[in-house]
């Protein structure tokens, strides 16, 4: 594909917002929910919950498809919070305009477990906030 990134980006947000757009999943950082090979319907959709399979441009090119956890701020904005199920740690947050779409989540377990990700990831801003408050402070 050539093309600039946002412009690949924009045509395929284009083509998930008409149906469901496959994308094989490569890697293993999403086992066991999801294996290398593995095909995901993806569809644009302006709002993405916690759990559900998120597909967005990663900072290195490319596409990445992890869960989302929650939104969060990044620069004063909007961003999603993801993580991949294999990992401990949450990703950098996503800015919205780089999310190409998303697939529900396969079950209801998925979403809680997704709500847990994200009060353990608000659990560290707070642990975080209070230690660099404290730095200042002495």
């Amino acid at each position: 594909m050539t093309g600039s990134s946002s412009t690949i980006r924009i045509a395929l947000r284009d083509l998930a917002k008409k149906s469901p757009l496959a994308v094989r999943v490569a890697g293993t950082c999403m086992a066991p929910a999801l294996v290398a090979g593995e095909t995901v319907f993806v569809q644009a959709n302006g709002i993405c919950l916690p759990g559900d399979l998120v597909v967005f441009e990663g900072r290195q090119g490319g596409y990445v498809i992890h869960r989302a956890i929650g939104y969060g701020l990044s620069n004063g904005r909007l961003a999603l919070l993801t993580q991949a199920d294999a990992f401990g740690r949450a990703d950098a947050p996503v800015p919205l305009s780089a999310v190409l779409g998303r697939a529900p989540a396969e079950s209801p377990w998925a979403r809680v477990k997704a709500g847990f990700r994200y009060l353990r990831y608000l659990r560290f801003l707070v642990g975080y906030t209070r230690r660099k408050c404290a730095d200042v402070v002495r």
